[in-house]
Formats: C-alpha cells, structure tokens, sequence
C-alpha cells in the first residue's frame, strides 16, 4: 500500500524486512529496485539490482534488467548498460518509446549502429522530443553504417528531425546536415531551402552561406553566388 501511495521510504522498509521470507522473496526483489529507481539512486539500483537481475528464480527478471540498465544509462557507463538492456528486450513485454531510444543510443555509444538502427527506427513516427532525437541518431546512424543507400537514408532521417520543433538545437544540427546531404546527392533546390532556414544567430550561419554559394556555382547563378559569398563574414 504504501509503495502504490508513493511513500518509497516506509515501502522499502517493509519489503527489507519481507526478503527474509522465501514466500515473499521472489516479488520483493521488483518492487525494492523500482524504488531505488524511482528515488534516483541509480548507485543502488545498480549495487542492489545486478545479482538480482542474473538469477533466474527471481520474479520480472527482465523488467529488473531493465532497471539496472537505466541506472547505468542515466550514468553515463553505456557499455555496462548494454547487456541489461538487451536482456530486457528480448524477454520482457513490448518495448515503450523510451526503452526503444534508451536501447538505441546505448547500442549508438557501443558502435553498434545496425542495431541501434533498427531501435531508433521504431522512434520514426514518434512526433515528440524523443523521435527528434530519435531521428537524428538514426540519420547518423545510416551514415556510419555506409550502406549502398545510406546517405539518401540518412537525409530523409535528417529531414524529418529538422521538421520538428522540440528541440532547437537538434533541428539545427539536422537542418545542416540535411542541407549538406542534398547538397552531396544533387537535390539543389532542397538543399537552399534549407540552408536560408539557417538564421544568422546560428554557428553553422557562415558554413551554410559558403554551401548556398558552391549550390549556386553547381547551378551557375553567378550572380547569388558571388552575392552570397560577399555577406560571409569570413
């Protein structure tokens, strides 16, 4: 009762002391390492959670993995993460938007891309913070893969994140790497329209006004290129 009320202090005493009973052992483990979690101390969590998370006759297994796996996540330590994440996904329920993006970049911090690929892929019609980061993982994704089509692909997931308005800073990193991108694969028209979406406020301003100038030599409109380049401060 008092864990469903939210008062994790008075539960976590009362499930300690239920450990020591065989009966109540197995459920206790899950509920104990979801308070450290939710108490965000991801040191327990992870002191606590990981011999738990190995035995096999323990109850929601998989969810604890998961927990631990967060904790190492929210720690920055992505390569410990990764096996109790992968647990999680291959034995526990369907996946929630968060664990996909949590899986993905943790897989993204280990270089292993296709795979990560596959998770932020699950993010791609996710309109929210975390499909624009989504999105903009997976556009980088598909260029460190270097697949036969990975550079349209990786524009397309450029694209869709720079379409997006939640986060400033990821839109302007997805805006100049879908400028540079249509740029490389001759979608001209894209890639200025693009770049005069760059305000002069931005630090990539001066990179996408020499870009727009190469745009218009490629399309021989002399006159905006020379126009343009006479407004780079550099």
């Amino acid at each position: 009762c008092s864990f469903f009320e939210g008062r994790y202090d008075d539960a976590a005493k009362a499930f300690a002391r239920s450990e020591s009973s065989a009966k109540y052992k197995p459920s206790v483990t899950y509920y104990l390492t979801q308070i450290y979690s939710a108490q965000k101390n991801y040191e327990k969590v992870i002191s606590y959670g990981t011999p738990r998370a190995k035995d096999a006759g323990v109850k929601n297994r998989a969810e604890i993995n998961q927990l631990v796996g967060q904790a190492h996540y929210e720690l920055g330590d992505y390569q410990s993460a990764l096996p109790f994440l992968e647990f999680a996904a291959k034995n526990g329920g369907p996946l929630r938007p968060a664990d996909y993006y949590q899986l993905g970049y943790t897989q993204y911090q280990n270089g292993l891309y296709k795979p990560a690929i596959q998770n932020f892929e699950e993010l791609s019609k996710q309109d929210s913070v975390l499909g624009q980061n989504g999105l903009y993982h997976l556009g980088d994704c598909y260029l460190r893969v270097n697949s036969k089509n990975s550079k349209f692909n990786a524009r397309n997931a450029f694209g869709q994140a720079a379409s997006m308005n939640y986060d400033k800073s990821v839109k302007e990193d997805a805006l100049i790497n879908y400028a540079k991108l249509s740029y490389e694969l001759k979608y001209d028209r894209e890639a200025i329209m693009a770049l005069q979406q760059i305000s002069p406020k931005s630090k990539y301003y001066d990179d996408a006004q020499a870009l727009m100038s190469d745009v218009f030599l490629n399309t021989r409109d002399y006159d905006r290129a020379v126009t343009t380049l006479e407004g780079v401060k550099n």
